[in-house]
């Protein structure tokens, strides 16, 4: 699975008095300015692009239902992104309990993944901030790491299949993930410590094969 880069620049000013009086033309130009970005900020916790598309769409189609209560002053892409946070949590609370019942190895990754979208504000901002960090953190790993790290993250590839491609021991490839991610998590190291497990988990949130 290949990794789909979040661009997190959308914004725009939209007349939200002919939103509320149900003008779809300005509700068309609201969607197409910004489900790209739900789309996207979606797929990075949820790694699938049905569950990330229909996420987005249940967004736009509570904010029409609900446009009568909009404020003059509402930011919009926030309200949006709350949603989309929100499904998502429901998302990933439910293959929480899946996992937890079939008793894979993943279970502690899903469990990372759903602590750190709780923990995350109802803001578009904090997210490009968190994932501008831990973009820079990747790209200054050594380059065998960084190698290594985008392989399995990035490109979907498994330690094992890492290893043949790189003819190197299925041991040698996990010791230089594990040194990554420790690398990784040096380098975005927040103040708070809840938020380091958001750091920490966001490195998680592109596929994970062992």
């Amino acid at each position: 699975m290949c990794y789909i880069a979040i661009t997190m620049s959308a914004s725009g000013k939209f007349d939200i008095a002919k939103i509320k009086g149900g003008d779809r033309n300005e509700f068309a130009i609201l969607y197409r300015e910004f489900y790209d970005m739900l789309f996207n900020i979606a797929y990075q916790y949820l790694l699938n692009k049905d569950d990330a598309h229909g996420t987005v769409q249940e967004a736009f189609i509570k904010l029409w239902e609900s446009r009568k209560k909009l404020l003059e002053n509402s930011n919009l892409k926030n309200y949006l992104f709350t949603i989309v946070k929100n499904k998502s949590l429901n998302i990933l609370r439910e293959r929480h309990i899946q996992v937890s019942l079939s008793g894979k190895e993943n279970e502690l990754e899903s469990e990372f993944n759903y602590e750190a979208l709780s923990i995350l504000a109802d803001s578009v901002m904090d997210f490009e901030k968190l994932k501008a960090d831990v973009d820079i953190a990747i790209e200054e790993l050594p380059e065998d790491l960084k190698l290594v790290f985008k392989m399995n993250r990035y490109d979907g590839l498994r330690y094992k299949d890492i290893a043949e491609e790189l003819k190197l021991s299925q041991k040698a490839i996990e010791a230089r993930m594990s040194k990554a991610l420790k690398l990784i998590r040096l380098r975005v190291q927040p103040h708070s410590e809840s938020l380091q497990v958001l750091y920490t988990a966001i490195i998680l949130f592109v596929t994970t094969p062992l």
